[in-house]
C-alpha cells in the first residue's frame, strides 16, 4: 500500500492517464469547433472520463443510465450544433 502512494501502479493509474487524455482532447475539440464565438464553453474535467468508482463523491451506489435524449444532447453539443440544425 505504501508503495502505491510512492510509485503508482494498477489499472486505476490507467483509468487516470486516458481520463486525463480524453479530457484534453475534448477540450481542443470544443476550442477547434465548438460552435460560436464568444459562446461561453462548457469545459471538461478529468473527472469527466474516470469510471464511477473513481470518482470523488462515489458512494458505491448505482449509476443513473443516460436516456438517448440526453445521449443526443451531449453529442449535439460537442459537434456545435443545435438540435433543430
Amino acid at each position: 500500500m505504501a508503495f502505491n502512494q510512492l510509485e503508482p501502479i494498477g489499472d486505476w493509474v490507467n483509468d487516470f492517464r486516458f481520463a486525463r487524455l480524453s479530457a484534453l482532447i475534448m477540450n481542443l475539440s470544443k476550442a477547434m469547433w465548438g460552435g460560436e464565438k464568444g459562446r461561453e464553453r462548457e469545459w471538461s474535467t478529468t473527472e469527466d472520463f474516470l469510471p464511477a468508482n473513481l470518482r470523488r463523491g462515489h458512494g458505491g451506489g448505482t449509476t443513473r443510465q443516460q436516456t438517448v435524449e440526453e445521449m443526443k444532447r451531449v453529442i449535439y453539443q460537442v459537434a456545435g450544433r443545435g438540435e433543430d440544425d
